[in-house]
């Protein structure tokens, strides 16, 4: 989840993203902004908590005793999903039984990124 500078940086980036693909027709990282756009600065983010390091992972013995302490299969469940798949809460409360596909070796959900654009994910 973004908060504070980071939205505000987020916001900026997808400025600048845009003006550079309005004026240069492409936005890949080789591509330079374009001269409307170079003032436009991010703002420093000091002691940033939303980075994802590999001390603030669950270990496989952590997801296990959090199974078992479980009891209800639907919690199971939801534990398991988030550990195997990496989704977010939001993503995983919101699931529909009929976004679940079955394919030959494993499940297929389609999970909605945005308003506009779906982005399958596997379920193994």
């Amino acid at each position: 989840m973004l908060n504070g500078q980071n939205m505000i940086n987020k916001d900026k980036v997808s400025l600048k993203k845009l003006i550079q693909y309005a004026k240069l027709g492409s936005c890949d990282k080789n591509t330079p902004y374009p001269s409307e756009v170079l003032w436009i600065k991010l703002g420093n983010v000091k002691d940033d908590k939303t980075r994802i390091t590999p001390e603030n992972l669950l270990t496989v013995e952590e997801v296990e005793a959090m199974l078992i302490a479980s009891k209800h299969p639907m919690h199971k469940a939801l534990i398991s999903l988030a550990y195997e798949t990496s989704a977010r809460p939001g993503e995983l409360l919101t699931m529909k039984i009929g976004s679940i596909k079955f394919e030959k070796e494993h499940l297929k959900q389609s999970k909605q990124a945005s308003h506009h654009h779906k982005h399958p994910f596997r379920l193994y």
